[in-house]
């Protein structure tokens, strides 16, 4: 039976995201690509334009399922400090599970430098709007205190963007049990000064 486009397409940034993940952006090429794929280099043309596309969308593809978990996490029932924990530390240890992203998305996108950097402030100010809901519920809730929610959620996104790939390495050996270690410890400094003290107004 024939592959659909989209499928055909979902399949090319599959074989990506293995090779990003084996070899970094720098290394692979549309040949490996199409062979990871098991097509022709004629067929991956068809669905993208360049290399740089490829690379761009499965950039995009991975931060898009970890805007997809945030979500999931954001729409949870606990309370809002758990989710806000959650969510900080989700944030961070997803960029190391989603498959072809532990290099950091800009590695693969170095070749167009500015334009990714636009692209990753809009995506930092789509997940400071999901801890941006979870603050403003826990505030009603008594939970927190902060002038402004949408400020407080991008100063947690930026304190905590300095433990994201590729500002960490992510290719030794348990590193990954270091980061997250490191990054409870963040968490928890950046919650301790958001919590509503006890007869605060």
């Amino acid at each position: 039976m024939p592959h659909s486009r989209k499928h055909r397409r979902e399949s090319i940034l599959d074989a990506a995201d293995r090779l990003l993940a084996r070899l970094g952006a720098p290394k692979t090429t549309v040949d490996d690509l199409a062979r990871e794929a098991g097509i022709s280099r004629r067929t991956v043309y068809v669905h993208f334009a360049s290399r740089q596309e490829i690379l761009r969308s499965s950039s995009e593809r991975a931060l898009e399922r970890v805007l997809a978990e945030l979500r999931s996490i954001a729409a949870a029932q606990d309370p809002p400090e758990s989710r806000l924990r959650r969510l900080l530390l989700a944030r961070i240890l997803l960029r190391f599970d989603v498959p072809g992203h532990r290099r950091g998305p800009d590695e693969r996108l170095a070749e167009a430098w500015v334009a990714w950097l636009e692209r990753r402030e809009r995506w930092f100010h789509s997940e400071a709007r999901i801890l941006a809901d979870v603050l403003e519920e826990g505030r009603r809730a008594g939970a927190f205190e902060y002038p402004n929610a949408l400020a407080a959620a991008r100063t947690l996104v930026v304190a905590t963007n300095s433990l994201l790939p590729p500002a960490v390495r992510t290719d030794e050996p348990g590193h990954r049990e270091g980061i997250e270690r490191d990054a409870r410890r963040v968490i928890e400094l950046l919650l301790h000064g958001l919590l509503r003290r006890p007869g605060a107004r």
